[in-house]
């Protein structure tokens, strides 16, 4: 929790408060866009439903739906646009700008002592992860996470106000199909981080060679690293193929849940036309949103792996760079001349305490 406070004020430092909720602002209203969507066609139904019931077909109120529907359509479009690319594109790149260069500062102040106790690979692939946290935390989560969980409140509201008994119908398989996705959300997540350290070692020895690169081919280590790196790739393209493998399984358990509600929907529903207890416009309803609600949500499951990855990112960076200590560049007194006058006392280098090399 603490690091999401910390991912949030970076945010509000580069923008505002007022800027973070305009953003959700443009979330919900393209989750409420989406979910209209599907109304205007079941209007037409509707006027088809009365025409079969007392032979009348408003001909005005048909037209005045369909360019009605035209002109949402045009500005669904034109906002869905605006705010995937000036909200969630523009503000995740602006706050990227604003992070990088502000921390590649404090990294460049560095006090030399802090340095020699850190990996120089490390320094780099931290900061790397963590700017690529501070990107994906802002664009993932107004992009596509912020705008699935609002949708599935507001369909979750328009269903019960539509009718009562095919909401529960209709979400009468949720609690199965959550069971799953935390089943195999379990599954996964301790060998994504098994599999992130797999790529860790990988490119801690990649490193090694070239920084070490004369000795490396003086001492003729080339078929050893290849080894080293062959048995790391396959390591991680075995656990990648289980994750992958899993979440692959998940997909099908996830369409057989919902071709089955879909399936009761239908039944339930065509049962409850039958005896004038349901219009037949409200059941098309309920089978356009059904998809609406559970891939949302298997989305949202399915997004906790990122979310934790982003959230593990950003730890280890605050953790190993957030207190670190800096320089003060602007106490550096410039020094025009230099006697070179220096004198060594007391200084004993070895390599064996047999063996002094200067004493």
């Amino acid at each position: 929790m603490q690091t999401l406070k910390l991912l949030y004020k970076e945010f509000i430092t580069t923008f505002s408060r007022g800027k973070f909720f305009y953003a959700i602002f443009c979330s919900l209203l393209v989750s409420l866009l989406a979910i209209v969507q599907p109304i205007f066609l079941s209007q037409i139904i509707k006027q088809v439903e009365d025409f079969l019931k007392n032979w009348v077909f408003d001909k005005d109120y048909f037209l005045f739906i369909i360019i009605v529907w035209l002109v949402f359509s045009i500005f669904y479009i034109l906002f869905s646009f605006y705010q995937r690319f000036y909200v969630a594109d523009v503000y995740a790149l602006k706050n990227y700008k604003r992070v990088f260069s502000d921390k590649i500062w404090d990294l460049l102040k560095m006090d030399y002592w802090v340095y020699l106790w850190k990996k120089p690979w490390s320094i780099y692939k931290n900061f790397d992860r963590w700017t690529w946290s501070q990107f994906q935390s802002v664009f993932f989560f107004l992009k596509d996470f912020s705008r699935n969980v609002l949708q599935l409140i507001l369909i979750l509201i328009l269903l019960l106000f539509i009718d009562v008994r095919m909401t529960l119908i209709s979400l009468s398989l949720l609690p199965v199909i959550t069971i799953i996705w935390i089943y195999f959300n379990s599954r996964t997540i301790n060998r994504q981080q098994e599999l992130n350290k797999t790529y860790d070692k990988i490119f801690w020895n990649i490193w090694d060679f070239f920084s070490n690169f004369l000795l490396s081919k003086t001492l003729g280590l080339e078929k050893t690293f290849e080894k080293s790196w062959k048995d790391l790739t396959e390591e991680a393209y075995q656990t990648q193929y289980g994750i992958s493998k899993s979440w692959a399984i998940l997909s099908i358990y996830t369409t057989i849940i919902v071709d089955i509600s879909n399936l009761l929907v239908i039944w339930f529903g065509s049962y409850f036309v039958i005896n004038w207890s349901l219009e037949f416009y409200k059941l098309f309803l309920f089978y356009a949103y059904l998809n609406y609600v559970y891939f949302p949500l298997s989305f949202i499951f399915s997004s906790f792996e990122r979310i934790q990855r982003i959230i593990s990112e950003a730890k280890t960076y605050y953790k190993e760079f957030w207190d670190m200590k800096v320089e003060d560049l602007e106490s550096w007194e410039f020094i025009e001349k230099i006697e070179w006058n220096i004198e060594f006392k007391n200084v004993v280098f070895w390599y064996t305490e047999e063996k002094n090399i200067l004493n």
